[in-house]
């Protein structure tokens, strides 16, 4: 039985990005062409032409366990880039006299680059990148 304070959120984060660091950009390479396909598709449908963009790989140095408010004003060389925040850890609802038990929220959040449009990027957020887990 736990009987610390310690929720372990941050246990959880960075073990959220030892995975996605691990196999975030491999699942990337395999998915960019099934992508462009559905991409192509989806231009074309609305008579707009292919247009020429895909899904970047996040570099190493760029995956972050936590927050940093301050890669909102950074250099371009830190985007793409990726973190995994476990901000709350709440009870579950539950009638017991005790209990160890808790919801954690983890959340994943990928702030890209764009050359041409907030549509691009947008796009971007569309596709699923985790059926390896």
């Amino acid at each position: 039985m736990e009987l610390s304070t310690r929720l372990s959120t941050e246990a959880i984060q960075r073990a959220a990005i030892v995975v996605l660091f691990n196999y975030l950009n491999d699942m990337i390479a395999v998915l960019n062409q099934t992508w462009a396909v559905e991409d192509d598709e989806y231009w074309a449908a609305l008579n707009r032409g292919n247009e020429e963009w895909f899904v970047e790989p996040i570099e190493d140095k760029n995956f972050y366990a936590g927050t940093i408010p301050s890669l909102i004003n950074s250099s371009i060389e830190n985007y793409p880039n990726l973190c995994a925040i476990c901000y709350i850890a709440n009870p579950p609802t539950s009638f017991d006299d005790d209990g160890e038990l808790y919801n954690n929220v983890l959340a994943i959040e990928v702030m890209v680059k764009s050359i041409n449009s907030e549509e691009e990027v947008t796009q971007e957020f569309r596709k699923p990148l985790m059926p390896f887990i």
